[in-house]
């Protein structure tokens, strides 16, 4: 069996040491007369590539896979590993990148590094102390199956009451539909109860659908229910009308249970996903709705994949003397506030950077990295590295403790693209709402240990 998982780690490593030379030499053969940087110019970015090519076949090669911790690593090895290598070698790559010092370029990447070997340190810790799932279950009851699908149950019936008038003040039909995300009918709402009302509508279908996949396997659900739901979540991810990380928020968790059951299904799906993500952002154009032939993206021209160039024009404004420390990090902890209230309130860091820029497009990303760095400096991206790495990991490890459990993996698993690509204002209300609904939804779900023990003895 170890043997086994050695093997599936070493051909995860190669299948993506593949991938990443055929996106180079593709990219390349696309740039002007073939030319091209000096790869020496980009050492450290080949490190990177390397080490989350390492977190990645580490994560589905361990005896129980850590599934969240692969997606952390995907998301590092698209957007903060071959994107920054091609944006290095690119004469002409993104505009964001052509106004920046070589110098924060290369600190970027430096940072990076940094974070990647604090996470990796962290996830290899975390898993070598916790890896017996023994450790991790304290004495729980019985799942309380009947007052768990009575609530799911409530909740289903409630969203069916709200749901229309939420999808009203969202744009109606034509929110449903949309095949242009420009000059949304949302345009209209404050950023806070457009965040509320996008939470209400995306979080309980969603939380819902997968409790009754966990009840299942307890107890007799008429199939019609599930599939219902499941259809009407499949509606809402929308990707001619919504953004990549909403579909892929609605889609992933659930076919989260199918890879935790399946070893081989998941290994399988994270050898796709590198294809999907550098071929998918271009089925629909942004601009007119009109459906386009998949091709593969330059993603050092694709502001699909702006992470880096926002990291490394980040790090130009900080050396300036831009965003005081922890400033960034209190709006988004008072999220819920509205603006009227605190007049002085940090927009979206992606937004600041905008506009410090002086850009006329300011609904730009603000990766986890940068999100970390403006708020506490090198402090702060070493103690997010660290904190995803061991958070990440303890849940993966703690999947099958509880239905609690399962869901907030599940969930996070869709949130993970939010978070880490950013901004963390943005990420912060979905992320509180979710975890906020799983906590309701699951409050003494377990029968008390005491009252199982009785009913024994009196048997």
């Amino acid at each position: 069996m170890i043997n086994q998982r050695i093997s599936q780690g070493i051909s995860v490593c190669i299948f993506y040491s593949l991938f990443t030379l055929f996106l180079v030499q593709t990219s390349i053969g696309k740039f002007e007369s073939g030319l091209y940087a000096p790869i020496q110019n980009a050492s450290i970015s080949i490190i990177n590539i390397s080490i989350s090519i390492i977190g990645v076949a580490f994560s589905l090669s361990t005896n129980k896979q850590q599934l969240n911790m692969c997606f952390f690593w995907i998301f590092q090895f698209i957007f903060l590993g071959l994107t920054p290598l091609l944006t290095q070698l690119d004469p002409y790559p993104y505009y964001l990148n052509t106004i920046l010092p070589r110098e924060n370029m290369a600190k970027a990447t430096q940072i990076i590094l940094i974070a990647q070997i604090a996470s990796l340190f962290a996830q290899a810790v975390t898993y070598r102390k916790y890896r017996n799932s023994v450790k991790l279950t304290p004495k729980l009851g019985e799942l309380d199956v009947v007052r768990l699908l009575r609530r799911t149950h409530t909740a289903l019936i409630f969203y069916l009451v709200v749901a229309p008038f939420v999808i009203s003040k969202l744009g109606g039909i034509e929110f449903l539909f949309k095949r242009v995300r420009i000059n949304a009918a949302t345009a209209e709402l404050s950023v806070p109860l457009n965040a509320i009302l996008l939470s209400i509508l995306y979080v309980i279908p969603l939380v819902c659908a997968l409790t009754l996949i966990y009840l299942r396997s307890h107890v007799d659900i008429p199939s019609w229910q599930i599939y219902s739901v499941i259809g009407w979540i499949i509606l809402l991810s929308n990707p001619f009308g919504n953004a990549r990380q909403t579909t892929l928020f609605l889609i992933i968790p659930l076919f989260f249970n199918l890879f935790r059951k399946n070893r081989m299904l998941a290994i399988g799906f994270f050898l796709l996903l590198p294809f999907i993500l550098v071929y998918s952002g271009s089925i629909v154009n942004r601009y007119d709705g009109s459906l386009q032939t998949p091709r593969l993206l330059l993603v050092s021209r694709s502001g699909d994949f702006d992470a880096f160039s926002q990291l490394a024009n980040g790090l130009r404004l900080i050396s300036l003397g831009e965003f005081p420390i922890f400033q960034q990090a209190l709006g988004s902890i008072l999220f819920f506030l509205p603006r009227s209230l605190w007049q002085e309130k940090p927009y979206d860091t992606g937004v600041e950077l905008a506009r410090l820029l002086q850009l006329r497009f300011q609904n730009l990303s603000a990766p986890w990295l940068l999100e970390a760095y403006v708020n506490l400096r090198v402090f702060g991206v070493i103690f997010a590295a660290i904190l995803l790495g061991f958070l990440l990991t303890r849940i993966d490890l703690k999947v099958d403790q509880s239905i609690k459990f399962f869901l907030l993996s599940s969930m996070i698993s869709g949130l993970l693209f939010i978070i880490l690509r950013g901004s963390l204002l943005q990420a912060t209300g979905r992320s509180v709402f979710t975890v906020f609904f799983i906590l309701l939804l699951t409050r003494n779900s377990q029968k008390p240990v005491t009252d199982i023990v009785t009913k024994v003895h009196k048997s």
